[in-house]
């Protein structure tokens, strides 16, 4: 189930190209994906839980930015060979993948989890996800900067 709604979520990003909408899905992408971690008994609950707590403050601060400066900007570019090159890499991952790997708890820690592929994998995704909502906020080049966006 939780896996169904991050590929709608991936999927979704492509047709919907709303500033807000697209940080938002990232940041329900990220969420379930560090779900999913822990109830394969990836890793711990807790790590978990710092992880999200790190990443949802840092897109709070984005969502902020984003809501503050234009919240309904419409990503200008066509990502439609993008979408199928995502499906395609994601179908070649979800086919070859080995997915009933399931680390022993006693002896895990999180750095041998990160030196794995899978975990190199998801590290790679949350940080591909947070790289995007910082260049949306950066990108901006139609919005007036500074504190007087209003005076023209």
């Amino acid at each position: 189930m939780l896996l169904t709604s991050m590929v709608v979520l991936v999927l979704l990003l492509f047709v919907f190209k709303n500033a807000l909408f697209i940080t938002m899905s990232l940041l329900a992408i990220s969420i379930v994906s560090l779900s999913l971690l822990a109830i394969n008994s990836h890793i711990n609950i807790l790590t978990a839980f710092m992880l999200v707590i790190v990443y949802v403050g840092a897109m709070m601060i984005l969502i902020g930015y984003i809501c503050a400066i234009n919240p309904n900007m419409i990503m200008e570019p066509n990502y439609s060979n993008l979408s199928l090159l995502f499906v395609l890499f994601m179908l070649y991952y979800l086919l070859h993948a080995e997915l009933s790997v399931s680390f022993d708890v006693t002896t895990f820690n999180l750095s041998d989890y990160f030196y794995s592929s899978y975990g190199l994998y998801m590290f790679m995704v949350i940080v591909l996800m947070l790289f995007l909502t910082l260049l949306m906020v950066t990108s901006q080049h139609t919005v007036p900067k500074g504190p007087f966006r209003s005076v023209t």
